[in-house]
């Protein structure tokens, strides 16, 4: 179960310029009360199913993509490592989750301007804590492990080379759950990284996520216990998930995925 989950609302949220494939053709099309009622469900959703969540106050309007809180930084104890993004027009979020963090006491650690980092989006931990998953290539630098190893976590740390810009932040195409389980979309991972993770998760353990769910972002799902919340998939992966003794909830995410993001993508874990 996770200790606590923070969320922004997305009071601002639109499609205002174009830095992945999603959002091509999306300009301003995005129905904002929709919007809001989905988010909103995803909220009760996580209330309903015991998680503390936390509300960020509301992000300024020029931060649209603040409600994808994932990419806001990676919380480790009570460290938080600020996010530094790649595209200048996200910048403006590094200052408000900066300042929102650092203000309830986490050590707050900002990157140089010349390293790339996109938070939790590119950083999952195994379901033990034991490995810190890392994607690299699309929005993260691979020097960013390197000062974060510096800081001598008891985790080990493998780097996850993503190949397709479809799926271009780690938590858009793998997704550890917390019975042991993982989602992923191997056709995102380049040959070395794939065999990667067959080392790690024994073939009954990995759920391959086909294409038309994978590009209905169904592995970017939050995992809570034995629940999985996720956009809306086929009924065949909602079995497989089923009959593996997980329970599943579909939320409609549409006005998100129009941006490229979904319900992980709108989450921050502190365990």
């Amino acid at each position: 179960m996770p200790g606590v989950i923070y969320l922004v609302q997305p009071t601002h949220f639109d499609v205002q310029y174009e830095i992945n494939p999603w959002m091509v053709g999306n300009i301003s099309s995005v129905n904002k009360l929709l919007a809001m009622q989905q988010w909103y469900n995803l909220y009760t959703l996580l209330s309903r199913l015991g998680v503390r969540t936390v509300v960020l106050p509301e992000a300024p309007t020029n931060c649209p993509d603040a409600v994808f809180i994932a990419n806001a930084g990676l919380i480790i104890n009570n460290d938080f490592f600020c996010s530094s993004f790649k595209h200048a027009c996200r910048i403006p979020e590094e200052e408000y989750f900066a300042e929102y963090f650092t203000s309830l006491k986490y050590d707050t650690y900002c990157l140089p301007n010349d390293v790339n980092f996109e938070g939790a989006g590119d950083a999952l931990f195994s379901t033990d804590g034991k490995i810190l998953f890392l994607g690299n290539g699309l929005r993260t630098d691979n020097k960013v492990y390197e000062y974060i190893r510096e800081l001598a976590y008891k985790f080990k740390t493998v780097q996850l080379d993503l190949i397709d810009p479809d799926f271009y932040h780690l938590d858009t195409c793998f997704c550890p759950l917390d019975t042991g389980y993982l989602l992923w979309n191997e056709r995102a991972f380049s040959k070395e990284s794939a065999d990667k993770i067959r080392e790690i998760y024994t073939l009954d353990k990995r759920i391959q996520v086909g294409y038309e769910d994978a590009n209905s972002f169904g592995c970017n799902a939050i995992s809570v216990g034995k629940s999985i919340i996720m956009p809306l998939v086929s009924d065949a992966l909602q079995q497989i998930l089923r009959s593996s003794g997980h329970e599943v909830h579909c939320v409609d995410m549409s006005e998100f995925i129009k941006s490229g993001g979904g319900p992980k993508c709108c989450t921050l874990l502190h365990n």
